[in-house]
């Protein structure tokens, strides 16, 4: 897929950086409230949201290179100056670069769940990402996680209410969002269930970073 070098501002390249975490406001070049989206797939969401609400900044993670380029045309062709994207493991980035209670608010829709137990370490609320939530969050910032699983909502609702760092929301269902994704109103209309854990944050934790001043990237 061929990538219009129009495109490049909107990736933000961190291994060029030589300070963590990054300073967000020189790459919007403006104070805003920072938003972030986990694994942003299509970038549908992730650009209506910016769409709609300009005055915050929008910064989303995804791994694949053609939903790089995909997400890249799309604010391209919206005109939008609020939108960066990363190409980075979530996890990661959250944790290494944002500084303390600075991001507003945290969304993941339809991450993958990895039922097999086997693999449930892979699952984005293990390890210690809630400890890097409770971290990067500003009080009572907001974490909201969209699944069709039943069985991983009530999952991550436990661990986030165990956690002790957050408020949680009981589990809404078929919840009705300011934007919805494609695949969403697809389910919804075929009767499938969708559900969404939302949190506030009350209480900062720890967690250690890898990247400090200018180190490189691992």
């Amino acid at each position: 897929m061929k990538l219009n070098v129009e495109y490049l501002k909107y990736e933000i390249k961190p291994r060029y950086e030589e300070n963590f975490p990054l300073d967000w406001e020189k790459f919007f070049r403006r104070r805003g409230k920072l938003f972030v989206e986990i694994g942003f797939g299509n970038g549908e969401f992730l650009v209506e949201m910016a769409r709609r609400y300009p005055e915050k900044n929008f910064v989303g993670f995804e791994l694949s290179i053609t939903s790089m380029v995909k997400v890249q045309r799309k604010i391209h062709d919206f005109k939008l100056e609020n939108v960066r994207v990363v190409m980075e493991d979530g996890r990661f980035a959250l944790r290494e670069f944002f500084g303390d209670e600075s991001v507003e608010t945290v969304v993941t829709n339809f991450p993958c769940p990895w039922p097999k137990k086997a693999h449930k370490e892979r699952r984005i609320t293990s390890g210690d990402f809630l400890d890097t939530l409770s971290v990067v969050l500003k009080p009572k910032g907001i974490f909201e996680l969209v699944t069709d699983e039943r069985w991983y909502a009530e999952e991550v609702h436990e661990k986030l209410a165990e956690s002790g760092y957050f408020d949680v929301e009981s589990i809404l269902e078929n919840p009705e969002r300011p934007v919805e994704t494609r695949y969403e109103r697809k389910w919804k209309s075929q009767g499938k269930k969708i559900f969404l854990i939302r949190a506030y944050k009350k209480k900062k934790g720890d967690v250690e970073r890898l990247l400090k001043g200018g180190m490189d990237l691992p």
